[in-house]
């Protein structure tokens, strides 16, 4: 089982320390793009390990591609060298729109 690396240069560089050799170092969506369908289509991929801003950018294509095989591989978002991305809170989403109304943390008692 494969391992692969969909990422920009300076974070594919900090995995291939740790030995994993499938690696895409990608400059933009069009390029991450093509190296999910590259990963995708083989058959011994275990793990995708993705930044979270190209999976973001990426998302209906991942969807696609789990829909089609929902085991394998394994897809771990993880941060880039700017850190993580800004999201929000499903179960605040959920509140607001079951409520009407947006909670924040400080009007809770």
């Amino acid at each position: 089982m494969k391992i692969s690396v969909i990422a920009d240069k300076d974070t594919t560089m900090g995995f291939a320390l740790t030995g994993i050799k499938d690696l895409y170092a990608v400059g933009n969506r069009e390029e991450a793009k093509t190296a999910l369908a590259e990963v995708m289509q083989d058959p011994d991929m275990g793990v995708l390990i993705i930044t979270e801003r190209y999976a973001h950018s990426l998302r209906e294509d991942i969807q696609r591609f789990r829909e089609e095989r929902p085991l394998y591989p394994l897809i771990v978002e993880v941060q880039d060298k700017r850190g993580p991305m800004e999201k929000e809170d499903p179960i605040r989403i959920l509140i607001k729109r079951a409520v009407g109304l947006d909670i924040e943390a400080s009007d809770v008692k």
